[in-house]
């Protein structure tokens, strides 16, 4: 079993780690064996009532980024204690809970036995790995240094979902306010709305253009849900093929890049991502043309990808990475090619982008917040707007009304 747990040494300093023992007072054993008391110890098996619905879920989706974070820290962690790597693969598997991951995990040992690296093993499956994983994997091997390159892996991924949780974080609120005044809108309209207009019926009152419109909408609702059904299935599947063609794509990047809100959030977050996967590229020893196209493969921005192939075509014939990115200004921040410059001037580019990934992961941070401190009150005026309009749509007509009663 794989136990995550904490411990102290015998001058008090806490360690924390992962360790495979059969149960706890083994696991008590080792520790102590190794000059360490140990403090507390949870089984990785440990889940919440949610766990089988993630599970489903994730075997649906494919595997999530905190399951091959995980999957890769305790994989160096095990290698790291003399574990052999199909033995350590055997015991990831057991703990893993993705049916899908666990499958891959289970393919990858048997091509292990087999005699294959872990690198080529894990290329075979592109989904679960992509190829910044696999290249590092490759030169930490073949430099004897596989610990340490899954350990930078690992640190990858962390960061790169630190900075997806963010984003979908402050994307939370906005999708839960208008999910929930969608909710209430379509029950307005199948509930409230057929019952007022009723009303207005029986007393032959001539409506306003924005009533009619409303009770049009309820009866439309009521009597042909099944059309308003397929008009979403037909949008949604219209969508998601638009979204992939090629001239679509690049029509919606350009357009988000150019939005006053969202273009310099999205030129940040791409930054980040370029700054962090060319670090740890570099860090683990890839040729800098092979960081280039691993990075430009990672990125889904049209213009990023574009401007990082053009980049590497020009490194191989000699230029800087600076000066070619340079040629992009409308694309990449100055910090990010100044700094870049500065690190090929030194010597020390993975250092520099380093630096830079973390600048912009904060600034990532902070834009995020900014948004979010903006659009609640954009959101409150849309709120409004629309409560406003059925007021006036419903409430005008009655006091007309009650003025003519009168």
């Amino acid at each position: 079993m794989l136990f995550k747990y904490t411990a102290r040494n015998l001058d008090g300093e806490q360690t924390k780690g992962v360790l495979d023992a059969p149960d706890k007072h083994a696991l008590s054993r080792i520790l102590r064996e190794k000059g360490f008391v140990l403090v507390s110890a949870k089984h990785n098996e440990d889940e919440n009532a949610f766990s089988p619905i993630k599970n489903i879920i994730g075997s649906m989706f494919g595997v999530p980024l905190v399951e091959k974070m995980t999957f890769v820290r305790y994989l160096a962690v095990l290698i790291s204690a003399g574990v052999d790597i199909s033995r350590g693969l055997s015991i990831l598997e057991e703990q893993v809970k993705n049916i899908g991951f666990k499958k891959i995990i289970r393919a990858i040992r048997e091509e292990v036995i087999r005699g294959k690296t872990l690198n080529e093993s894990f290329a075979q499956h592109p989904k679960a790995f992509s190829g910044l994983v696999v290249n590092m994997v490759a030169v930490g091997e073949e430099s004897g240094r596989l610990v340490e390159s899954l350990e930078l892996v690992a640190t990858q991924l962390e960061r790169e979902h630190e900075l997806v949780s963010k984003v979908r974080g402050a994307l939370v609120y906005p999708a839960v306010v208008v999910s929930a005044m969608v909710i209430i809108g379509i029950v307005m309209f199948i509930y409230v709305v057929p019952t007022l207009k009723s009303v207005f019926g029986d007393l032959n009152a001539s409506l306003p253009i924005t009533t009619r419109i409303i009770f049009g909408l309820s009866d439309f609702l009521l009597n042909k849900w099944y059309l308003a059904l397929a008009f979403i299935i037909i949008f949604v599947i219209s969508m998601r093929f638009l979204f992939v063609l090629p001239v679509t794509k690049k029509a919606i990047d350009f357009g988000l890049m150019q939005a006053p809100m969202f273009g310099p959030l999205i030129r940040k977050i791409i930054s980040a991502r370029i700054a962090r996967t060319l670090s740890s590229l570099i860090a683990s020893g890839v040729p800098i043309l092979r960081s280039i196209e691993i990075t430009s493969s990672l990125i889904t921005n049209i213009a990023f990808t574009s401007s990082l192939k053009d980049a590497m075509n020009r490194v191989q014939k000699g230029e800087l990475l600076s000066a070619s990115l340079g040629l992009y200004p409308k694309v990449y921040p100055t910090m990010l090619i100044q700094m870049i410059a500065v690190g090929e001037e030194t010597g020390k580019l993975g250092d520099m982008l380093t630096r830079t990934a973390l600048f912009y992961e904060t600034e990532v941070d902070r834009s995020l917040k900014n948004l979010t401190t903006i659009i609640e009150p954009l959101l409150m005026l849309v709120i409004g707007g629309a409560v406003g309009v059925f007021a006036v749509s419903i409430l005008g007509p009655m006091y007309t009304l009650i003025q003519n009663q009168i």
